[in-house]
């Protein structure tokens, strides 16, 4: 009895731990996703400066 209640102790704890990590890893993702997309600049005068230079 006591083997069974330490198997089902261990399924719960690597279930939940999994859990919780997934959790962890959608929020930073998305954090970094919305600060990637409202933190990058714009590209238009980079772009003109290069096409400049090669003329």
């Amino acid at each position: 009895m006591r083997e069974l209640v330490g198997v089902a102790i261990l399924i719960a704890s690597l279930f939940g731990g999994t859990v919780v990590i997934k959790g962890i890893h959608d929020s930073i993702r998305r954090v970094a996703l919305e600060k990637a997309a409202h933190g990058l600049p714009s590209l238009v005068e980079m772009n003109r400066t290069l096409r400049s230079k090669t003329k």
